[in-house]
């Protein structure tokens, strides 16, 4: 399946999950934002200008460590309830190398991370 046919049919699932949910829970879930206003630049902008604003002397690698994470954390949920699973793991990505780069350049070298991020030779395989 192309990268496109997944997309589609991870957009698919995410529909009869919430119609699953909606009528299990017997209430109506509603979007915070569209799913097609949802990108991974709004989202990298937000999370620079959110270290862009804790940026003071006293605030150590660990705090913005610490911040990144919970804002991942945040980004990744807004981004499942709008049913974007595609953009969910590469918004994760993005915040595991933010992290590696963050760590680098206080330790001077990399952590070995386990979720999130693919080699960086071979780009994340899709699969049905």
């Amino acid at each position: 399946m192309s990268g496109a046919g997944a997309g589609v049919s991870g957009l698919q699932d995410a529909r009869r999950w919430r119609d699953r949910l909606e009528r299990a829970w017997g209430l109506t879930l509603h979007d915070s934002v569209a799913p097609s206003r949802l990108h991974l630049p709004g989202f990298v902008g937000e999370l620079e200008q959110g270290l862009g604003l804790i940026d003071f002397p006293e605030v150590t690698v660990e705090d913005r460590i610490t911040f990144l994470e919970a804002a991942v954390a945040w980004q990744v949920r807004r981004a499942l309830r709008a049913g974007r699973f595609d953009l969910a793991i590469r918004i994760q990505a993005f915040g595991a190398k933010r992290v590696m780069e963050l760590h680098e350049s206080q330790y001077g070298w990399r952590p070995v991370l386990l979720y999130g991020v693919p080699r960086p030779d071979r780009p994340p395989r899709l699969t049905s």
